[in-house]
């Protein structure tokens, strides 16, 4: 489905939707800030979108018990009678199964235990108009106050679940294949140095010393070299890659983080450790005797 960035201004914005196919049925728009998952606001819309096929289903008796044969006669149609060729899907759910689902949802949910089969979906009807009644209506057909009022409550029980970190933000910076392949350098040339050395540049001569070359003729998309920020976070040195940005000026708001490094400055003091603990016959149990 599409997705916009929208700025606010005065903590209002706009946003277009122009209708394209994929939109049937019950459509649900979303709204969050990507800084704050959690504060998400939606709205549902239905396209209606009614089949043109026809199913029904019939059995011998209406109730079987375990053990009995039984048979189910399915017939397909088209919107105006006629016999189809048609894929089916069959579910058989056992009344218990309905019944613990029935009893559970009086206590609360239970993430033990969920019937897919036991959603109403478009068998909730409200003053006897159901959303699959709503599907089935004709563009040209008049919406009245209370029937949109009525698909407004079908609608309100929709859930909506936003993977955020998969989203996209005005603060994100742009994606090149330039970029990633020069970082991907970059971390190739720090793993081998640091696996020969235990070395994690910590300044901007350091890290010049290892990359060499390198770092001197690498550029950003826009034809300007690359800048270094040097942190300590928690117990992780930290590395990041500035690109000024296309208006090749240092400090605005172009300015993005094309890659991000780090090492645990505790590394090499640990693998000495355990590089000597491996030949002892037990841990040592003092301080001593460490």
């Amino acid at each position: 489905m599409p997705r916009r960035i929208i700025r606010l201004t005065n903590r209002k914005g706009e946003v277009t939707f122009p209708f394209q196919p994929a939109f049937r049925r019950t459509v649900t728009f979303t709204a969050w800030n990507v800084s704050r998952p959690k504060g998400i606001n939606s709205k549902s819309v239905i396209f209606p979108d009614g089949s043109d096929l026809r199913l029904s289903a019939t059995t011998e008796k209406p109730v079987y018990k375990p053990g009995e044969k039984a048979t189910l006669t399915v017939q397909v149609n088209s919107a105006d009678g006629k016999p189809m060729e048609a894929a089916l899907g069959l579910a058989i759910v056992d009344q218990a199964v309905l019944e613990r689902a029935r009893t559970d949802a009086e206590f609360g949910d239970r993430p033990w235990f969920s019937c897919a089969f036991c959603e109403t979906n478009g068998e909730s009807e409200i003053g006897g108009v159901r959303l699959n009644d709503l599907y089935l209506l004709k563009p040209t057909t008049v919406i009245t106050p209370e029937l949109d009022l009525v698909a407004e409550a079908l609608l309100s029980v929709q859930r909506v679940w936003v993977a955020s970190d998969d989203s996209e933000s005005i603060e994100d910076h742009p994606s090149f294949k330039s970029i990633g392949i020069q970082m991907g350098m970059i971390q190739n040339l720090l793993d081998k140095h640091y696996m020969q050395e235990f070395e994690f540049p910590r300044d901007l001569s350091t890290l010049s010393r290892i990359l060499g070359n390198q770092w001197f003729y690498m550029q950003d998309p826009w034809g300007s070299q690359y800048t270094a920020k040097f942190n300590v976070e928690q117990d992780d040195y930290i590395l990041e890659i500035v690109s000024i940005g296309p208006d090749k000026v240092a400090g605005t708001g172009d300015d993005f983080v094309a890659g991000t490094f780090q090492q645990a400055y505790f590394t090499s003091i640990r693998r000495m450790m355990e590089n000597i603990l491996k030949k002892q016959d037990d841990y040592p149990a003092k301080v001593a005797e460490f």
